[in-house]
Protein backbone atom coordinates (compact mmCIF):
# COMPACT_ATOMS: atom_id res chain seq x y z
CA UNK A 1 0.00 0.00 0.00
CA UNK A 2 3.36 2.46 1.02
CA UNK A 3 4.15 1.95 -2.53
CA UNK A 4 0.91 2.71 -4.13
CA UNK A 5 0.87 5.92 -1.93
CA UNK A 6 4.54 7.03 -2.96
CA UNK A 7 3.86 6.52 -6.56
CA UNK A 8 0.17 8.65 -6.65
CA UNK A 9 2.40 11.28 -4.89
CA UNK A 10 5.13 10.85 -8.40
CA UNK A 11 2.02 11.04 -10.52
CA UNK A 12 0.53 14.36 -8.84
CA UNK A 13 4.75 15.73 -9.26
CA UNK A 14 4.80 14.86 -13.02
CA UNK A 15 1.03 16.38 -13.33
CA UNK A 16 2.76 19.94 -12.72
CA UNK A 17 4.91 19.33 -15.55
CA UNK A 18 2.92 17.73 -17.75
CA UNK A 19 -0.80 17.57 -16.93
CA UNK A 20 -1.90 14.09 -17.40
CA UNK A 21 -5.01 14.67 -15.26
CA UNK A 22 -6.98 17.03 -17.92
CA UNK A 23 -10.57 15.29 -16.69
CA UNK A 24 -12.09 13.98 -14.14
CA UNK A 25 -9.84 15.11 -11.85
CA UNK A 26 -12.30 14.71 -8.83
CA UNK A 27 -12.17 10.83 -9.93
CA UNK A 28 -8.42 11.04 -9.29
CA UNK A 29 -8.07 13.21 -6.12
CA UNK A 30 -10.85 10.59 -4.53
CA UNK A 31 -8.92 7.29 -5.55
CA UNK A 32 -5.43 9.15 -4.77
CA UNK A 33 -7.19 10.04 -1.52
CA UNK A 34 -8.43 6.44 -0.75
CA UNK A 35 -5.17 4.87 -1.10
CA UNK A 36 -3.71 7.62 0.99
CA UNK A 37 -6.10 6.69 3.82
CA UNK A 38 -6.26 3.09 3.82
CA UNK A 39 -2.48 3.67 3.89
CA UNK A 40 -2.55 5.62 6.92
CA UNK A 41 -5.23 3.44 8.56
CA UNK A 42 -2.97 0.59 8.52
CA UNK A 43 -0.25 2.40 10.71
CA UNK A 44 -3.05 2.19 13.28
CA UNK A 45 -2.62 -1.85 12.87
CA UNK A 46 1.05 -1.73 13.30
CA UNK A 47 0.87 0.56 16.44
CA UNK A 48 -1.24 -2.59 17.69
CA UNK A 49 -4.75 -0.76 17.83
CA UNK A 50 -7.15 -3.88 18.96
CA UNK A 51 -10.50 -4.08 17.61
CA UNK A 52 -11.78 -3.18 20.74
CA UNK A 53 -10.59 0.88 20.28
CA UNK A 54 -9.89 0.58 16.33
CA UNK A 55 -13.17 3.17 15.60
CA UNK A 56 -12.33 5.68 18.21
CA UNK A 57 -8.58 5.41 16.95
CA UNK A 58 -9.01 5.43 13.38
CA UNK A 59 -11.45 8.72 14.16
CA UNK A 60 -9.21 10.43 16.53
CA UNK A 61 -6.14 9.26 14.33
CA UNK A 62 -8.29 10.99 10.84
CA UNK A 63 -8.59 14.35 13.03
CA UNK A 64 -4.87 14.65 14.17
CA UNK A 65 -4.21 14.68 10.29
CA UNK A 66 -7.20 16.93 9.59
CA UNK A 67 -5.89 19.96 11.52
CA UNK A 68 -2.41 19.24 10.82
CA UNK A 69 -2.99 19.52 7.35
CA UNK A 70 -5.30 22.74 8.19
CA UNK A 71 -2.33 24.30 9.91
CA UNK A 72 -0.20 24.19 7.24
CA UNK A 73 -2.49 25.32 5.24
CA UNK A 74 -3.50 28.24 7.00
CA UNK A 75 -0.04 29.02 6.98
CA UNK A 76 1.23 28.58 3.72
CA UNK A 77 -1.98 28.91 1.21
CA UNK A 78 -2.15 32.58 1.97
CA UNK A 79 1.44 33.78 0.95
CA UNK A 80 0.94 31.42 -2.59
CA UNK A 81 -2.37 32.90 -2.65
CA UNK A 82 -0.39 36.17 -2.42
CA UNK A 83 2.57 35.29 -5.20
CA UNK A 84 0.64 33.16 -7.73
CA UNK A 85 0.27 35.52 -10.48
CA UNK A 86 3.77 36.22 -10.06
CA UNK A 87 6.33 34.67 -13.06
CA UNK A 88 8.62 33.83 -10.46
CA UNK A 89 5.28 31.40 -8.82
CA UNK A 90 5.28 29.77 -12.14
CA UNK A 91 8.78 29.41 -12.88
CA UNK A 92 10.34 28.45 -9.70
CA UNK A 93 8.04 27.85 -7.27
CA UNK A 94 6.03 25.45 -8.57
CA UNK A 95 8.93 24.03 -11.00
CA UNK A 96 11.11 23.61 -7.87
CA UNK A 97 8.12 22.52 -5.66
CA UNK A 98 7.28 19.70 -7.95
CA UNK A 99 11.09 18.52 -8.50
CA UNK A 100 10.96 17.99 -4.45
CA UNK A 101 8.06 16.19 -4.61
CA UNK A 102 8.96 14.47 -7.25
CA UNK A 103 12.31 13.39 -5.78
CA UNK A 104 10.55 12.47 -2.19
CA UNK A 105 8.20 10.41 -3.69
CA UNK A 106 10.91 8.65 -5.88
CA UNK A 107 13.14 7.97 -2.98
CA UNK A 108 10.05 6.23 -0.75
CA UNK A 109 9.17 4.45 -3.58
CA UNK A 110 12.19 3.14 -4.09
CA UNK A 111 12.54 2.28 -0.58
CA UNK A 112 9.37 0.67 -0.42
CA UNK A 113 9.72 -1.51 -3.31
CA UNK A 114 13.05 -2.35 -2.70
CA UNK A 115 12.80 -2.61 1.47
CA UNK A 116 15.86 -0.70 2.16
CA UNK A 117 16.71 2.04 4.34
CA UNK A 118 18.49 4.54 1.81
CA UNK A 119 20.37 6.84 4.86
CA UNK A 120 19.89 10.59 2.60
CA UNK A 121 20.79 12.83 5.51
CA UNK A 122 24.40 11.69 5.97
CA UNK A 123 24.87 12.17 1.86
CA UNK A 124 23.65 15.73 2.47
CA UNK A 125 25.87 16.43 5.09
CA UNK A 126 28.89 15.03 3.36
CA UNK A 127 28.29 17.54 0.15
CA UNK A 128 28.84 20.76 2.78
CA UNK A 129 31.60 19.23 4.74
Amino acid sequence: MESIIAASIGLAAVDIFYPIFKRRIWLVIFLFGLFHGFGFASVLGDLGVTSQHALLSLFAFNVGVEIGQLAIIAVVFPLLYLIRSQLFYSKVVLKAGGLLLGAMSLYWLIERIFDVNIRVLPMVQGLFV
